[in-house]
């Protein structure tokens, strides 16, 4: 193989070595490397493959794209999608196309992971991804409706809020107020509104019982509750004045009394006190008892006179009584010196 050394000598340039390398056919080998490689001169080779996305998952029936990105051993890069050759590892979970205008697309065929790889046929050189196929996901539809309070009780006239509550087949919930149909089946019972801002408020009619459902217009699949309707409560006013009276109306210190009225609210609780002294400025007031008003306006309390300077002087001292609706009377006790036996 001729090999020529040349010096080469200008003006202002100093002496420089060159070495010329003469090619014959069939190349030359340096040290077990093609001179042109060495050298920097012919075609650059392919060093690899990478395919993207490196991961990615999908659902059964799914596709996904995969690209093919060469890089040469000059650094440049290039696009091998529609020149590598395509394969899945585990066909049963994924496959992938080599078909013209689809090279690289990937469909999930069933739940599991596959290796995605890109050859290029005339290097083998070889690129991979994984690719996970998930179970189908299937929709979330709604599997129930819920209305609360399951059970209410109004009067004639009054109002009860209702509120639904949807669950879906994911175990999620959601309110669905505003956005079902609400009705009633005993309207002469209540009625239950469908307007903005008042969905699900129900309102007593008359006496009775009524079914409240919500329905969801698309489903159709609906919840209910019962509301019972009472007759209006009227009041009973007393058929006469309260009175008030004291049994015995005489009696000593720590003395047993019965303490009755009559005429007060039905319904009403009573305190009954011991006012001790006529004038209010040295009174003591003494509580002796709280109690119910029964219905017939009547009541009685059981109690003691009080003991010591809470009893007062020798004398006439009041009881009063105070129903919690405002009724009241007052009766008198005299206060006397206890007899010895």
């Amino acid at each position: 193989m001729p090999v020529r050394w040349l010096r080469g000598v200008g003006r202002g340039v100093s002496a420089r070595l060159a070495l010329v390398v003469v090619v014959a056919a069939g190349g030359l080998t340096l040290g077990g490397v093609e001179a042109a490689s060495a050298l920097g001169l012919g075609s650059p080779t392919l060093v690899s493959i990478t395919v993207s996305p490196a991961t990615a998952s999908i659902d059964a029936g799914g596709t996904e794209q995969f690209t093919a990105t060469g890089t040469y051993s000059n650094l440049t890069t290039a696009n091998f999608t529609d020149e590598v050759t395509w394969s899945s590892s585990v066909t049963s979970a994924a496959t992938v196309s080599n078909s013209p205008g689809s090279q690289g697309l990937a469909t999930g065929v069933g739940t599991g992971v596959s290796t995605i790889t890109a050859t290029d046929p005339s290097s083998l050189v070889d690129g991979t991804a994984v690719l996970t196929v998930l179970p189908v996901s299937l929709p979330v539809t709604l599997v129930a409706i819920t209305v609360t309070p399951a059970v209410a009780e109004v009067e004639a006239g009054e109002l009860q809020q209702f509120t639904a509550t949807g669950t879906y087949s994911n175990l999620t919930t959601a309110n669905l107020t505003d956005e079902v149909t609400w009705s009633s089946s005993v309207t002469s019972a209540a009625t239950v509104s469908n307007s903005p801002t008042t969905q699900g408020l129900a309102t007593g009619v008359g006496d009775g019982a009524s079914t409240i459902t919500a329905t969801d217009p698309s489903s159709l699949l609906d919840g209910t509750a019962v509301l019972t309707v009472l007759p209006v409560t009227v009041p009973v006013e007393p058929s006469s004045p309260p009175t008030l009276g004291v049994s015995p109306d005489s009696g000593s210190r720590k003395a047993p009394i019965a303490v009755e009225g009559t005429g007060f609210h039905p319904g009403d609780t009573v305190t009954v006190s011991y006012l001790s002294g006529a004038k209010k400025k040295r009174r003591a007031t003494t509580v002796l008892c709280s109690v119910p008003v029964s219905s017939n306006g009547s009541f009685t309390c059981q109690a003691t006179v009080p003991k010591r300077a809470r009893s007062g002087r020798l004398g006439r001292h009041t009881v009063d009584a105070v129903g919690s609706s405002g009724t009241r009377d007052t009766a008198t006790f005299d206060l006397v010196k206890h007899r010895r036996r």
